[in-house]
């Protein structure tokens, strides 16, 4: 089974993920403007907005288990 962790991200900490298993695939969208993000995204929506794209342009490839969380 596939596991996903899908992050919003303002402008949190985010040590914590050094926690996640490494089987769990983890995708942090970032609205906060930081230089380094992978996944940017513009600062709508809330949290919504994030896991909406997530899904819409992942679809095809999404994983059997997804979890959401900001």
């Amino acid at each position: 089974m596939t596991i996903e962790l899908v992050v919003a991200r303002y402008r949190e900490d985010l040590r914590w993920l050094k926690r996640v298993p490494k089987a769990i695939r983890v995708t942090v969208y970032d609205k906060g403007g930081h230089a380094d993000a992978k996944h940017p995204l513009p600062n709508i929506g809330r949290e919504a907005h994030t896991y909406l794209h997530h899904i819409v342009t992942r679809y095809d490839d999404l994983a059997e288990l997804t979890v959401f969380a900001q």
